[in-house]
C-alpha cells in the first residue's frame, strides 16, 4: 500500500482526530479545511522540512533497503541523520530488524462502527512501537513534550485500535550528544486512560459528522495523489 492509498483509505487516524479536534477548538480554521479538502492540498501543520528530516530517518532505521531521496536535505542534515542512525544502533538491533515494521493496521470502533487505521513503526510482541525525533536533551522533557504533540493521544488510539496491553515511544536527540529516550506506556496508565476519554469523544463527534449533509470528514481522504505531503 502506497502512502496516498493508506492516507486516502476512507477509515478514521489518530491524525484525523487530531485534525477534528483542532478544528472544534478553533485552531485549525475551517476555510483552509474546506480548501484542502475540496482542492486536494494538503496544509502543514509542522514545518515540512521538519516532516523531511522525520520521515527520512524513519526510512533509514526501519526500511534500509527503500532509496533516500537526496535532494530533500543538505550534506550537514546527512550528516546529522547519520550520527542519529548510529545512535539508534541498540534499538534497531533490539526491534526493528528482527520484528515487522511499517506495519498497517485497521479495525472496526466498538464504540461507534467507525473502520478505524493506522501504521505501526514496529509491532513488537504485545507492543507498539513509534520512533519520533525531537529537539529535547533529557527524559523528563521529553515526556513533558506529549502533551504538546498529542502523544498521550496516539499511545492511547492505537491501543483502541489494537487491543494491546502497551505503546513505546523511542525518542532520539536531533542534536549532539543525539540522546536517546524509552518511554513505555501500559494501557491502565492514567495519561493513557484521560486520552483514551479524548479519543472516544472524537470518534463520537466524528460518527455525528458523518451523518450531516455537510459534516467534517478527514481531509486526507481527499488528498490528490500528484500532490506530496512535503
Amino acid at each position: 500500500m502506497t502512502e496516498h492509498d493508506y492516507r486516502t483509505t476512507r477509515a478514521y487516524s489518530v491524525s484525523d482526530l487530531n485534525e477534528l479536534d483542532r478544528l472544534l477548538l478553533g485552531e485549525l480554521p475551517w476555510a483552509i479545511y474546506w480548501r484542502t479538502r475540496y482542492l486536494g492540498i494538503p496544509y502543514h501543520i509542522t514545518d515540512p522540512k521538519i516532516l523531511k528530516f522525520g520521515s527520512t530517518l524513519h526510512q533509514m532505521a526501519l526500511e534500509p533497503e527503500k532509496p533516500l531521496v537526496d535532494e530533500w536535505h543538505t550534506l550537514e542534515e546527512w550528516e546529522t541523520l547519520h550520527r542519529m542512525l548510529s545512535r539508534l544502533e541498540e534499538p534497531i538491533r533490539q526491534y526493528f530488524t528482527n520484528y515487522p515494521c511499517e506495519v498497517p493496521l485497521s479495525g472496526t470502533c466498538e464504540l461507534t462502527g467507525l473502520r478505524l487505521k493506522g501504521k505501526a513503526d514496529c509491532d513488537y510482541f504485545d507492543s507498539l512501537i513509534d520512533l519520533k525525533t525531537t529537539s529535547c536533551r533529557k527524559y523528563d522533557s521529553f515526556v513533558a513534550s506529549f502533551d504538546k504533540y498529542n502523544y498521550w493521544r496516539q499511545a492511547a488510539y492505537y491501543i483502541h485500535l489494537t487491543g494491546r496491553s502497551q505503546f513505546i515511544f523511542i525518542g532520539i536527540g536531533k542534536t549532539s550528544p543525539y540522546p536517546i529516550f524509552e518511554v513505555t506506556l501500559d494501557a491502565d496508565h492514567p495519561k493513557i486512560l484521560s486520552s483514551m476519554k479524548q479519543v472516544h469523544a472524537l470518534l463520537k463527534r466524528a460518527k455525528v459528522e458523518a451523518h450531516k449533509s455537510n459534516g467534517w470528514f478527514p481531509s486526507s481522504w481527499f488528498k490528490k495523489e500528484n500532490i506530496v505531503l512535503y
